[in-house]
């Protein structure tokens, strides 16, 4: 297996771990979003931090996504997955820029959606 079999086998990981995020999320934002919960959040500004926080991950996740096969198409062997940049929309993009904070967002979603539900726990 050359050096390019390897670097699309990880962006093939990376591209199933991104979707995975992307349901877990969306799932999450139904959840929290549903109105019966919305009286049970204490104090009630952490739901709709946790609303979004949730939807600019979903953001993110999908921009993430988007940019998978630019990124493939430009692998060379060379250098890591998150080191390739594609030159669109007149800027040098990374996976890394749209991975991060969507993964940072779905924490702090969940971070918030705890908080504002803690106070049920006896």
């Amino acid at each position: 297996m050359d050096a390019i079999d390897q670097k699309l086998i990880a962006l093939g990981a990376f591209k199933d771990w991104s979707n995975y995020v992307l349901v877990t999320t969306v799932a999450a934002l139904g959840w929290v979003s549903n109105s019966k919960d919305a009286p049970h959040f204490v104090p009630p500004w952490t739901r709709k931090w946790c609303i979004w926080s949730l939807a600019m991950s979903i953001l993110f996740s999908v921009l993430t996504l988007a940019l998978v096969p630019h990124i493939a198409e430009l692998i060379d062997g060379t250098e890591s997955i998150y080191a390739i940049k594609w030159y669109g929309w007149w800027l040098g993009l990374e996976l890394f820029y749209f991975c991060l904070p969507a993964h940072v967002l779905f924490l702090a979603g969940v971070w918030f959606y705890a908080k504002g539900r803690s106070h049920l726990v006896p």
